[in-house]
């Protein structure tokens, strides 16, 4: 049974996207040089592919969550362009502990 069927497209592109905003994510948490965890979409395998996706960052016992549209979680371009900013403003929020 291929997972690239018709039926998994959708999901598939999805994961990918994922995949990159993780990548794009942490590229921003290593240049910070802070430890900050970072997770995209937790629980999407029993929720589904949501229209309005979450990024939870945690750094120590306190979380920022930045929810992102769908159409902008899916661009590369679009996302690099409006979602970092806020990634790097929550992460200096959260590691300086305002």
């Amino acid at each position: 049974m291929s997972l690239l069927g018709p039926k998994n497209i959708h999901r598939d592109t999805y994961i990918v996207a994922c995949g990159r905003v993780m990548r794009d994510v942490m590229g921003v948490v290593g240049i910070r040089g802070c430890v900050v965890s970072v997770e995209v979409d937790p629980g999407w395998a029993y929720r589904g592919v949501a229209e309005l996706h979450k990024i939870h960052l945690t750094y120590r016992r306190v979380t920022r969550i930045l929810s992102v549209d769908h159409a902008t979680f899916m661009s590369p371009e679009f996302f690099r362009n409006r979602v970092l900013q806020q990634v790097e403003k929550a992460i200096e929020e959260l590691t300086s502990g305002t």
